[in-house]
């Protein structure tokens, strides 16, 4: 489906994130057209991962961290880690 919008609306920059663990997902998704990948609990659970997609796919790869508590949650929410999320203000 994301393929047939992007082939539909090819000025549209699409973005998908949740559930890519693999380089091969995000391989897929750029193939059928998506401009940015979001990745989160990959970030947190192998970082050097980020690194790794960011030299293969440059431009393409974003890191998404959702909290509550302050602390980082993984796998859809289900999980928080024992990561801490500073989140400084400036206005």
């Amino acid at each position: 489906m994301i393929s047939q919008i992007a082939k539909a609306f090819p000025e549209l920059p699409i973005q998908v994130g949740g559930g890519i663990r693999d380089e091969e997902t995000v391989e897929a998704y750029l193939d059928a057209g998506v401009q940015f990948i979001i990745i989160g609990t990959k970030a947190v659970q192998e970082p050097h991962i980020i690194n790794d997609l960011c030299l293969e796919c440059p431009g393409h790869i974003f890191v998404g961290l959702d909290a509550e508590d302050g602390r980082v949650a993984i796998n859809g929410w289900s999980k928080l880690s024992d990561i801490m999320l500073l989140i400084s203000t400036y206005l």
